[in-house]
């Protein structure tokens, strides 16, 4: 059953179940105009300005969407950077390990252990 006008219109609607006699009523009310429900084909200016309004982007390319949603999914790669910094950090560590040591062998601070050796 239907209250109100034609199913296309906003309106409240009444169903009831037909195999169901003693069911409750379901109670809709629709309040969306029928222009919303349009589904001709926009041109590319509309739907830049739909899109710019949304604050999104118009893909032309399947190629930059699937890109753009896989950064958005899955986030960017940063594993290749944090690799690279943890092996400039070591060759840090090494260079400062052998210009330590190589400081301490040229000022010798224990003459007396050199001396006794030979």
């Amino acid at each position: 059953k239907r209250i109100g006008t034609a199913a296309s219109m906003p309106g409240r609607y009444l169903f009831v179940p037909a195999n169901d006699s003693q069911a409750k009523p379901i109670v809709r009310i629709a309040t969306t105009p029928q222009s919303e429900s349009d589904l001709r084909p926009m041109t590319q200016t509309e739907l830049t300005a739909v899109a710019e309004s949304l604050g999104g982007t118009v893909e032309e390319k399947i190629s930059d969407w699937k890109e753009r949603e896989n950064v958005q999914r899955n986030g960017r790669e940063i594993w290749r950077y944090l690799w690279l910094i943890v092996l400039a950090l070591l060759f840090i560590e090494l260079w400062w390990q052998q210009r330590s040591t190589s400081r301490v062998r040229t000022s010798d601070p224990v003459p007396s252990l050199s001396r006794a050796a030979t």
